[in-house]
């Protein structure tokens, strides 16, 4: 369920990032009233909870957030994104049943904590999920109406 839940965010990654791409990097930036006041820091803030997760999950740790930094265009976010998807799909695939085992990491207010392996993945999944509903509704707001669904039961249909 996990493999499926990893090609399922990239999936939907993926297809938000083409909504966005459409819309373009005008679109993305109008501030708005959300979590985060545009499209373009919502998509950080996705690349970045992904990038943080999978660091943790590999035993690093990281003092600050990826994208804090970053000035690249919207491709280049949208290219990051979609990486960091691929490197859970690609950690998951090798797993070989230690979904249980625990990891423990640092917050990035030094707060310790340890979780189990399957729970960090899901977490980083339904996050993802949280804010690309943030997103397609921010892209309505900003007056792009091209958005379709990333439903997870759309993304199985697809599949069928």
């Amino acid at each position: 369920m996990l493999l499926k839940q990893t090609h399922y965010n990239y999936w939907a990654n993926q297809t938000l990032c083409n909504y966005i791409l459409k819309a373009g990097e005008t679109l993305a930036d109008i501030e708005q009233t959300g979590s985060f006041s545009s499209v373009r820091k919502t998509l950080l803030h996705i690349w970045d909870a992904q990038v943080i997760w999978y660091a943790r999950l590999q035993g690093t740790p990281l003092t600050t957030f990826p994208s804090k930094e970053f000035k690249g265009s919207l491709a280049e976010a949208v290219e990051g994104l979609l990486k960091s998807s691929q490197a859970f799909i690609d950690y998951v695939q090798v797993l070989n049943k230690h979904y249980d085992d625990v990891i423990a990491y640092q917050t990035l207010d030094s707060k310790q904590f340890e979780n189990t392996v399957e729970d960090i993945v899901f977490q980083c999944m339904n996050h993802s999920t949280y804010h690309r509903g943030q997103i397609i509704n921010l892209l309505r707001g900003a007056g792009f109406i091209e958005v379709g669904s990333t439903d997870y039961m759309r993304y199985c249909r697809m599949k069928m």
